[in-house]
């Protein structure tokens, strides 16, 4: 009985022993759970935290991109596709689109890029039909809708196909004003739908600027084409670019090709120094005596011109890319007029006789050039002068002018009044016997006076 006893007081021991482990276990198994959810909730705090920072940065970024998508200057547009794959309504538009074209928010929203963008084509002109039916105002319109509608899709299909798109096109605001713009075209993916997104630019300033270019270079070639000087461009080779029919007249070059052979820079016209200077790309002016039988004989050029014929060529460098000029342009003219009346009158002053004359045009040489030629070398000269309607008389003694008398005019204001002529016949004779002086004033003093009084005038 003692040992029955024994037993069951063992195996009553024994099995809280085992109650106690079970007990233990579970706590510690229960711990561990506490310690694990514990550790799960502060996971789901900081994940909820997070979200919330995710959120709010969302927000932020959203607001980043909604001030820019105000406040840039460029118009924004961003319109959805339709089925036909054309543009549909505008989804979103910003300020600068709105204040450009003259609308509301709520006016651009219902409309489509077709409605306010400029048909870039040109309607057809032939085909069938009569011509009321070919010119009316319905047909007009359906054609151009149905043309903007294919522009438009055409467009749409390139975007989706690659992604971006950049053209030029005219938008039209609502006052009827037309505005020239870049635009570039994107294709975004916002919501599960595939939109586009469109930036124009405004390139109402470049086109004025490409206008006034255009108009600017068109006043050049004109001017250039129009010149009575001789003018010629040569590029960074001193190849001939362009010359003007005046210089290839005073030449007596048939084209352009003539003078390419004569070449202003190195015939053996222009004086030793001065070729140097043209190889080294100096901005120089010389004067040249052409000998142009001997330039013939020479096969240095075919032309009309015959004897000798005197020129300044002006050549300039248009400046360097490098060490190397971008070009040259060259300015002639033919005073050929000029040093023969200067030979004339060298010759008349050195004979001395009253029987022979030099004559010669204001249009070959203006009354400035034509006094200081007179004038040159203390000469005794008389000057008459007739422009068809009035004639004038200017004496000269040891190279000053001392008597002029244009009509009712004498002295100084007779010259003054001479300098305004533009057209005449001039001619010069020796002169020994002198009238009573009536101008006391030196050469330069009344041709300043003159050109003053002149541009005062005009």
């Amino acid at each position: 009985m003692i040992f029955l006893f024994q037993l069951i007081c063992f195996l009553e021991a024994w099995g809280l022993v085992l109650a106690i482990r079970r007990l233990r276990r579970v706590a510690r198994e229960l711990e561990e759970q506490e310690a694990r959810n514990e550790e799960v909730q502060s996971r789901n705090v900081q994940l909820l935290v997070e979200i919330e920072n995710v959120r709010e940065d969302t927000k932020t970024v959203r607001s980043w991109y909604r001030q820019l998508f105000e406040n840039t200057g460029e118009m924004i547009f961003v319109h959805g596709i339709t089925e036909g794959k054309e543009p549909g309504r505008f989804l979103e538009v910003n300020r600068a689109a709105c204040k450009a074209l003259g609308y509301t928010l709520g006016e651009i929203r219902e409309m489509t890029l077709m409605e306010i963008e400029e048909a870039g084509y040109q309607m057809p002109l032939g085909g069938s039909g009569n011509i009321e039916e070919v010119f009316s105002e319905e047909y007009i319109g359906k054609w151009i809708e149905r043309a903007s509608s294919e522009s438009a899709r055409h467009r749409v299909e390139q975007v989706l196909r690659s992604g971006e798109l950049v053209c030029e096109r005219v938008l039209k605001a609502k006052g009827g004003k037309k505005i020239p713009v870049e635009i570039h075209a994107r294709r975004l993916l916002v919501d599960g739908s595939v939109v586009v997104m469109l930036t124009a630019k405004d390139l109402s300033n470049r086109v004025e600027h490409e206008k006034a270019r255009i108009e600017s270079e068109s006043r050049l070639e004109s001017f250039f084409d129009r010149s009575p000087f001789g003018l010629a461009m040569y590029d960074g080779k001193r190849e001939l670019v362009k010359v003007n029919r005046a210089c290839l007249d005073m030449f007596g070059f048939p084209d352009e090709e003539q003078l390419g052979r004569f070449d202003l820079f190195a015939n053996p016209y222009a004086p030793a120094d001065v070729k140097g200077r043209l190889i080294r790309g100096e901005t120089v002016q010389y004067e040249a005596v052409v000998d142009f039988d001997e330039a013939v004989r020479g096969s240095l050029c075919v032309t009309s011109r015959k004897g000798r014929g005197w020129f300044v060529v002006a050549m300039s460098n248009m400046g360097f890319e490098g060490s190397r000029p971008k070009g040259f342009f060259a300015e002639v003219k033919d005073i050929s007029r000029q040093r023969r009346l200067e030979e004339d009158l060298r010759k008349l002053q050195e004979s001395g006789d009253r029987r022979e004359e030099a004559a010669g045009s204001l249009r070959d040489v203006v009354l400035t050039d034509l006094m200081q030629i007179v004038c040159a070398g203390g000469r005794n000269m008389q000057l008459t002068l007739s422009d068809g309607k009035k004639r004038a008389l200017i004496v000269i003694r040891g190279g000053e002018i001392i008597h002029c008398r244009a009509g009712s005019l004498s002295g100084a204001e007779a010259f003054y009044e001479l300098m305004k002529w533009k057209d005449g016949e001039f001619t010069a004779m020796a002169c020994s016997k002198f009238p009573e002086p009536t101008i006391h004033d030196s050469l330069m003093s009344l041709l300043m006076e003159g050109a003053r009084q002149t541009d005062e005038g005009e």
